[in-house]
C-alpha cells in the first residue's frame, strides 16, 4: 500500500489507485485514470473559489479539456475562451506547464501589441497558443494559462486559467530503465574512426581516385 499525494511517483509506482474524498471512495481504478480524477477534483475546487475570466480550456483539440495520452513527439496545442469585462490598454498572454511537484517547465509570454491587439475591449475571445515537441520524459504535467492586462486607470488584472492535466508517454524508448531526466530529445550521433588504420585507408582511396582521374 502506497499512500501519497505525489502525483508522478504514484504513477510511477502503482497501477491502480483509490482517491479518497471526505473519508469516502471517491474512485477506484486504474492509476493514471485515478490521478485525473484527482487533479480535475482540485481544479474544480479552485474554479469555484474563483471567477478566472477563462473557460472552455482544450488541449490537442479535446473538447472536454481532458485529453488522452500525448506522445512526447507531438506538437501540443491548447486553447480557451477568455471572457473581457472591462478594457484593457495594454496586456500580456502567458503559457505556463509545470510537473507534478510544482516545478515550472514552461514560461512563455506574448503581449498584445506581439499579437496583433493593440487594445483589448470587453468581449469574449478565443485564444490559442502551440507548442512544439519538448520530450519530456512520461509523466504527468499541469498546463495553465493567464493574462495579465492594464486599464486605462492604471490598475493591473490577473486571471488564471484552471490547470489541465497533460498525460505525456514516450515516443522515444529512452526512458526505460531508472532515467533521473526532465527531457530526452532525440540526439544526432556519429562515430568517425581516427586511429592510425583509418588514415591509411583514407589516404589508399585518395590516391586510388586520383589515379582514376589521370587515367581517364
Amino acid at each position: 500500500l502506497f499512500v501519497s499525494h505525489n502525483l508522478g511517483a504514484i504513477k510511477e509506482l502503482c497501477n491502480k489507485c483509490v482517491v479518497l474524498k471526505d473519508g469516502q471512495i471517491d474512485f477506484q481504478g486504474p492509476a493514471t485514470q485515478g490521478l485525473m480524477h484527482y487533479t480535475q477534483a482540485q481544479i474544480q475546487g479552485e474554479a469555484s473559489v474563483r471567477g478566472t475570466g477563462w473557460s472552455g480550456v482544450r488541449v490537442c483539440n479535446n473538447a472536454d479539456g481532458l485529453p488522452g495520452p500525448i506522445s512526447n513527439a507531438a506538437t501540443i496545442s491548447v486553447e480557451a475562451d477568455l471572457h473581457v469585462p472591462t478594457d484593457f490598454e495594454w496586456g500580456q498572454f502567458y503559457l505556463l506547464a509545470y510537473d507534478t511537484n510544482g516545478n515550472g517547465l514552461i514560461h512563455n509570454f506574448a503581449s498584445f501589441y506581439e499579437l496583433g491587439v493593440r487594445r483589448l475591449e470587453v468581449g469574449k475571445y478565443r485564444i490559442r497558443a502551440e507548442v512544439p515537441p519538448l520530450w519530456l520524459m512520461p509523466n504527468l504535467y499541469m498546463l495553465q494559462l493567464k493574462m495579465i492586462g492594464g486599464t486605462a486607470s492604471a490598475r493591473e488584472e490577473k486571471y488564471f486559467s484552471e490547470r489541465v492535466v497533460l498525460d505525456i508517454t514516450d515516443h522515444t524508448k529512452q526512458s526505460s530503465g531508472k532515467v533521473k531526466a526532465t527531457l530526452i530529445p532525440p540526439v544526432n550521433w556519429s562515430v568517425v574512426r581516427q586511429d592510425a588504420a583509418s588514415s591509411l585507408l583514407s589516404r589508399v582511396t585518395a590516391e586510388i581516385d586520383s589515379a582514376t582521374v589521370l587515367s581517364k
